[in-house]
Parts: C-alpha cells; sequence; structure tokens
C-alpha cells in the first residue's frame, strides 16, 4: 500500500476510535442522571395519595389537640377551680401547684400559670407536649392572678395516635434539642422537608410541617410514609 494512502487510513482510524470514545464517555452518565431522578421520584400516585392522606391528618390532628373542643373544656373547668384559684389569691404556690397536680387527669397532661413570661406554676414541667391553649385568670375581687395554659396532648400520645390511624411514622424535633420518633432508625438522620428517602431498606414519602410546643419552642414535623 502506498505510504501516503496509508498514512491517511491511519488518521481515518485513529478519528474513528476518538469519536467511539468520545460517545462511550459523553453517554456514561446518562443512566446515572436518569436512576438518580428516579430516586428523587419515588412516590408512585398510590403512595403519593397516601402521603397527602397522613399529611393532612397530621396537621389537623395538631390542631384539634391544641385548639379543640376537648382542650377549651378542660380549660374552662380549670380557670373556674376554686381551690386553684384561692391559692393562687393569697400567694400559696405550693397548694396551688399541689392542686394543679390533682387536676392532672383525664387529657389534661400539663398545666403552667404565668405572669408576663414568668412561670409561676408548671404541673409535669418535664412533659414535652404539643401546643395548648389558654386564658386569663382572676381571683374573686377582679384581680389577674396570671394566664392559665394547659395541653392536653404530649408529643409521643401524638405521635402514636398519627401511627395508628394514617399509617404513618413521625419524627418531631424541636430547636432546643428534643426529640420523639416512632421510628428509630430515623432518629438522627438528616430529613429533607419533602421527596423520597431511604431509611433502611425502606423508601419513603416524606411530607413536613412547622408547629410550636407547649412552651413555645418551634417543632419541625414529619411524616414518613412507605413508598
Amino acid at each position: 500500500m502506498p505510504r501516503p494512502l496509508a498514512g491517511v487510513l491511519a488518521v481515518s482510524l485513529l478519528a474513528a476510535i476518538a469519536l467511539a470514545g468520545l460517545i462511550v464517555l459523553s453517554s456514561t452518565p446518562a443512566p446515572q442522571r436518569a436512576l438518580g431522578a428516579v430516586a428523587h421520584g419515588c412516590p408512585s400516585p398510590a403512595a403519593t395519595s397516601r402521603a397527602s392522606k397522613a399529611f393532612n391528618a397530621a396537621r389537623a390532628r395538631y390542631l384539634l389537640e391544641s385548639r379543640g373542643m376537648v382542650i377549651h373544656a378542660d380549660l374552662r373547668q380549670i380557670a373556674h377551680d376554686r381551690v386553684l384559684i384561692g391559692a393562687l389569691s393569697v400567694g400559696n404556690l405550693n397548694s396551688a401547684l399541689a392542686e394543679a397536680n390533682r387536676q392532672l387527669v383525664r387529657h389534661v397532661v400539663r398545666i403552667r400559670v404565668l405572669r408576663g413570661a414568668h412561670v409561676v406554676l408548671d404541673a409535669n414541667s418535664t412533659s414535652f407536649d404539643v401546643a395548648g391553649s389558654g386564658m386569663q385568670l382572676r381571683a374573686a375581687d377582679g384581680r389577674s392572678l396570671g394566664r392559665l395554659q394547659i395541653t392536653v396532648q404530649d408529643v409521643i400520645g401524638f405521635i402514636k395516635l398519627v401511627h395508628k390511624l394514617n399509617a404513618a411514622d413521625v419524627v418531631v424535633r424541636g430547636t432546643l434539642g428534643d426529640m420523639r420518633t416512632s421510628l428509630p432508625a430515623a432518629a438522627k438522620l438528616s430529613l429533607p422537608r419533602s421527596g423520597c428517602t431511604q431509611i433502611g431498606s425502606r423508601q419513603y414519602v416524606v411530607r413536613s410541617f412547622n408547629e410550636a410546643s407547649f412552651t413555645g419552642e418551634p417543632l419541625t414535623i414529619w411524616l414518613l410514609t412507605v413508598a
């Protein structure tokens, strides 16, 4: 074969090899990107529907526990407790606290009385609770005795209800470090605000919302529904 022709063929062959290599290199990331997209958009329509229902039910449950008819009925009853009012009227905080502790029955899990930002009494003070409701307390002569606050649900009780009624796991984290969950494997994980996440061998659809605890601590509440 003449040398000029051989040189042309060699150059052509090298160009073809280079082009093939370029095609392979440029196409290699495509399956990885596709797999990533599948993982990111993990929920099926059925899983999305379940996650939305659990999310809406959990938000409604939180509002019901903190502001519903049950809590306001208990609030009015405690606000008219003569023993509590009498003890606060004369400044006997030990008796007032004892009476507040006695009122931790039925649904009520925590009772506080505040004067401004100062907590005068706090029955069951170590409980981590959902937000509550409150009203002003007044002595028989009309004097203000402070603001009564109560709650009828702790965070773990809220989680158990959502888990039982809506087939969703729940993680609740406060900005001060409080945390409760129905899914221990998720306790220390960094969870997305929404989307999907893999925990162990399962994939979950994630939804979240913000609320405040009984003491005003900002909370993030995650709902995790099996995808």
